[in-house]
């Protein structure tokens, strides 16, 4: 068994700071390869639902069109 590597603060943070840039990286040559301004990526498709939902400013009594074979969480997500 090895042992595991303590790691420093500094070391922590440095290693955010390059997935941080990594992923700015890849939206941003997504958003390029699509011809769109931006492009945002989530951890989860639920959040990216959330956030699509949220962005085009969804109201409580406005209707959607999903399919019926779709996640049952995705439509408790809807039901803002």
């Amino acid at each position: 068994m090895s042992a595991q590597k303590i790691i420093t603060v500094d070391e922590l943070r440095y290693l955010i700071y390059l997935e941080r840039v990594a992923i700015e990286s890849f939206e941003t040559k997504l958003a390029d390869y699509l011809g769109v301004e931006y492009v945002v990526g989530t951890s989860m498709r639920r959040t990216g639902l959330f956030a699509l939902l949220r962005a085009i400013n969804l109201q409580k009594d406005d209707e959607g069109i999903v399919p019926a074979y779709i996640c049952e969480v995705v439509h408790a997500r809807i039901s803002i």
